[in-house]
């Protein structure tokens, strides 16, 4: 006999419930491209006035690399930005800077932003 609330034993529609429940993941890979290509997409004229943006980072990893290695090399300022990397101590801390607009941009591993979209927040 099998059982319903077995999770071993879930009906095909359960299933792809679950799979669509999964959709919003992002990887810290797809975000770093994404930028850059708005970055590149809407790059001024260096004699322009820079623009500030502010990047929340989780945490200090070779994932979240880039961003201070392409500040590093004047790859963001070639471009009219100027970047400032902020460090908070997870992603938790640095998605509550996103949703609360402390921060324009977010770096942070698919954990907490999946946590946080299961939580019903807007990311």
């Amino acid at each position: 006999m099998i059982q319903q609330n077995n999770p071993l034993f879930r009906s095909g529609t359960e299933l792809v419930e679950a799979r669509v429940g999964a959709a919003p993941r992002k990887s810290v890979f797809g975000f770093v491209l994404a930028f850059v290509v708005f970055v590149s997409a809407h790059a001024g004229n260096t004699q322009t006035a820079k623009e500030k943006v502010r990047i929340a980072l989780g945490s200090i990893s070779v994932n979240s690399s880039i961003i201070p290695i392409g500040q590093e090399a004047g790859l963001f300022s070639k471009h009219g930005l100027d970047i400032e990397p902020i460090y908070f101590g997870g992603g938790m801390n640095s998605l509550a800077a996103v949703t609360s607009n402390s921060v324009q941009f977010l770096a942070a591993g698919s954990t907490a932003t999946i946590s946080a979209r299961l939580g019903g927040i807007d990311i």
